[in-house]
């Protein structure tokens, strides 16, 4: 197996060679949730893991300076004081949610601790326990509290230090801690009926809250040329895309929405359209039409009635 010495130099504990060397040694995001009482804010937890039999007995995100934890990131100030929280020392004096804090998941009291250096946009520390029987094989190190809509993330590069059988090897990690943009897709929806009310389901993935861009216009092309835009009834819909729409009275004609569906990370948009009756049926007509030509078919009939009636009488006195 290949090998190779590290130096670490940032601190006095650490001024001993270790070896680094391959491992399925790992650190993962062990939680992921909303930053207590803080607002846009998400609060991660890293946990390192060892392999079987090794116990992770230290961590140095410090080195030559280089190294630590970048990026935006929320941290607690004790009573408006530049008391550094790079460690858990204080939480008991918080008077806010632990999560809200940055910090190393360890007290510094618990071994020795150096290179402890905190800001908004930055963490960096190195410890090693001095009783090796507080160390295990997973340990739940540090938390990060950072802006959850930050497209850029915390970087974040060290080593740990994992121990089996009274031998010490350095394990590095690197990182980034982000939640990923996932942006909301909204599809077309085309709908056609002969019923007077017409249903459907705009397609969507990722939407928060989706609307009509102009409810009152959407785009008309009527199947008679030169008719105005009218329809007596205003389509609705709801978040999850449930369209719903009374077309009666609506002339005849092709009608389609704009519609924008959002979520923390953007929008997007896409239409609704509605065709009203048939463009290509012969005897296909608007109400206003359909009732004229009823009208015309009436009076045409009872013409011939009374048509009929004259011819009657005429033949009788003949």
């Amino acid at each position: 197996m290949q090998a190779r010495a590290v130096v670490t130099a940032a601190c006095a504990f650490c001024l001993v060679t270790y070896v680094t060397s391959v491992s399925t040694a790992a650190v993962i995001v062990s939680s992921e949730g909303p930053t207590e009482d803080l607002g846009g804010y998400v609060t991660y937890e890293l946990t390192a893991a060892a392999d079987p039999g090794e116990r992770i007995i230290g961590f140095d995100f410090v080195g030559d300076g280089s190294w630590g934890f970048f990026g935006p990131m929320n941290q607690v100030n004790l009573l408006d004081l530049p008391l550094a929280t790079v460690f858990s020392d204080w939480n008991g004096l918080f008077t806010v949610g632990v999560s809200q804090d940055s910090q190393f998941k360890v007290t510094s009291s618990e071994g020795l601790a150096e290179g402890a250096s905190e800001g908004p946009d930055h963490l960096q520390g190195a410890f090693e326990y001095t009783d090796l029987d507080d160390a295990a094989q997973y340990w739940t190190f540090v938390q990060i509290a950072t802006p959850e809509l930050d497209a850029n993330g915390v970087q974040y590069s060290g080593t740990i230090t994992i121990e089996k059988d009274g031998e010490k090897r350095l394990q590095e990690v690197t990182g980034t801690l982000f939640k990923p943009y996932v942006l909301p897709e909204v599809d077309d929806l085309s709908l056609s009926t002969a019923l007077p009310v017409v249903h459907g389901t705009v397609p969507l993935t990722n939407v928060d809250a989706l609307t009509f861009d102009d409810i009152n216009n959407p785009v008309y092309i009527p199947f008679f040329p030169g008719k105005p835009l009218s329809f007596p009834h205003l389509p609705t819909l709801d978040n999850a895309g449930n369209f719903s729409w009374d077309t009666r009275g609506a002339l005849f004609g092709q009608y389609e929405w704009a519609v924008t569906g959002t979520n923390p990370y953007g929008s997007d948009q896409g239409t609704i359209g509605v065709t009203v009756g048939c463009p290509d049926c012969p005897f296909e007509s608007e109400p206003a039409t359909l009732s004229l030509l009823a009208l015309a078919l009436v009076g045409i009939a009872a013409s011939r009635i009374r048509w009929s009636r004259a011819a009657g009488v005429a033949r009788r006195f003949w």
